[in-house]
């Protein structure tokens, strides 16, 4: 009885620092995904003639190559998780699944959204500088892609980040859905780091119907002229 009592000590010892093992195991794989990512944006940005990815309304995007396979359309907004599409050359989903999920993610299931992915692509990218300014109202110049050359401080504006953080059961975000846990982060000058997306520069509200209109890091004050870090 002695034996079993010490063991089952020592098992409740070691259960809580097995977990935080594996958790800080996936938090460094993730890492490693987001920063390949970083480089897939980077890379089609200078074959794009320094243009970031963005979506084009009415176009419509691959999900699994080939000819005859289906093809979609999305909102403009959208491009924050369906980036994947904008940059199917770069990266084939097909033989990179791993890269484009969090470990032990589940949206691999999520067969709602074609080439699922659990890392965000900040707006930021998507919008003209001006967009986030005071005063900015909803004109339709304000929606376009922005180029490498317009970023003012690339090493502290966040270009993507592990927005599921799959390692953990109930990642906490608050209203504005921002990420109240440490993650994966990409920066404009495609480093990476731990960091809470909470603790970003306050949003900026966003004047069209964006659905994280009000989300840090998607919605830095300036844009791609601001800082988040």
């Amino acid at each position: 009885m002695v034996s079993i009592g010490v063991l089952a000590t020592l098992v409740a010892i070691m259960l809580p620092a097995l977990g935080g093992a594996r958790g800080e195991a996936a938090q460094i794989a993730s890492l490693s995904n987001a920063r390949q990512l970083g480089g897939v944006i980077a890379m089609y940005a200078e074959r794009s003639r320094g243009l970031y990815p963005c979506l084009i309304e009415g176009r419509f995007y691959p999900t699994t190559g080939g000819v005859g396979n289906p093809q979609f359309s999305y909102p403009y907004w959208q491009v924050w998780h369906v980036w994947t599409g904008v940059v199917f050359d770069e990266l084939p989903y097909g033989e990179n699944v791993g890269v484009y999920v969090s470990p032990t993610s589940s949206r691999l299931r999520d067969v709602g959204i074609p080439w699922p992915t659990s890392y965000a692509y900040s707006t930021s990218f998507v919008g003209d500088p001006g967009l986030w300014r005071p005063g900015a109202i909803a004109e339709q110049h304000l929606r376009r892609g922005t180029r490498l050359h317009e970023v003012h401080f690339p090493s502290s504006k966040a270009l993507l980040w592990d927005a599921e953080v799959s390692w953990l059961p109930s990642p906490r975000v608050d209203a504005e859905d921002n990420l109240q846990e440490p993650t994966p982060v990409i920066l404009a000058d495609t480093s990476g780091s731990i960091r809470k997306p909470i603790e970003a520069t306050p949003a900026v509200p966003n004047p069209f119907d964006h659905p994280l209109r009000l989300a840090r890091l998607h919605n830095t004050s300036n844009g791609v002229h601001g800082r988040d870090y």
